[in-house]
């Protein structure tokens, strides 16, 4: 006897896609202040913030405003359900998690990598010489 395809319960909700798309964008934004640290010269290293934080604006407007208007209610599916998607629409309930997560991210980056830039901007005289 074959088993049923079926997708694993309980389906995602918004609110905890977007949760964990919001801790995603907290460690983005440690990672972006890391990487910034490797970048030579301080002006180089503001221009990298700003650039990153329009970037990551870009990113979440696009991002989110396609997911959220794929999200389909209840039929909403993990990406360990791939196999199971059916229809038309099947693989737009899979990947639309991964968009919206991605376009938090970038909601929550953007902010940080902003403040980022202007906190090297009114630190960089003091810091640098």
């Amino acid at each position: 006897m074959a088993r049923a395809r079926t997708a694993i319960e309980p389906r995602l909700t918004l609110r905890q896609v977007i949760v964990r798309g919001a801790l995603y964008g907290v460690a983005s934004v440690i990672v972006c202040a890391v990487v910034a640290l490797c970048v030579p010269g301080h002006e180089d290293r503001v221009s990298f913030l700003y650039r990153t934080g329009f970037v990551a604006v870009v990113c979440a407007v696009v991002f989110l405003l396609y997911g959220v208007g794929f999200w389909q209610g209840d039929d909403i599916r993990r990406l360990r359900d791939w196999r199971t998607a059916e229809g038309t629409l099947g693989t737009y309930a899979v990947m639309v998690p991964a968009i919206v997560r991605c376009g938090v991210l970038a909601l929550v980056l953007a902010p940080g990598a902003f403040g980022l830039a202007n906190l090297a901007q009114v630190l960089g005289g003091w810091i640098y010489p």
